[in-house]
């Protein structure tokens, strides 16, 4: 979507029509959000990349249904249980991202906080294991 300056227009307009959405003078859909990329180097940038399509689900399948974009990205389409398991993926990066952003601040001193910050997502996760 982010490569073709047609599936981005189809894309932001899909996000206009599902979360009232206006254009500007321009015509551009003012608040329309982009697909997060997945950084290596960036510490939750996986939570934020799935995080973000869970957010604009409607809209991405809106477009992978539109004809003209057919042909290009029917292989992008993700069905009812990907979802799910992206779903699922993203609670646990979550609980990860969560303990990450307590030892971030900079406004005080977090040190203190690092044994919680880690044995808080190991918790969550046998929880989540557990069912």
């Amino acid at each position: 979507l982010r490569s073709s300056p047609s599936r981005r227009e189809a894309f932001h307009t899909a996000q206009a029509l599902r979360r009232n959405l206006q254009r500007d003078t321009a015509g551009e859909v003012i608040g329309a959000l982009e697909l997060v990329l997945d950084v290596r180097t960036r510490w939750s940038s996986t939570f934020a990349m799935l995080s973000r399509a869970l957010l604009l689900r409607s809209s991405l399948e809106a477009v992978l249904l539109l004809p003209e974009h057919e042909d290009k990205l029917a292989r992008f389409k993700i069905s009812a249980a990907g979802w799910s398991r992206i779903q699922q993926i993203a609670d646990v990066l979550q609980i990860a991202h969560k303990g990450q952003q307590m030892l971030s601040a900079e406004s005080h001193p977090t040190l203190y906080m690092a044994i919680p910050a880690l044995e808080s997502p190991m918790a969550a996760w046998e929880k989540l294991q557990s069912g």
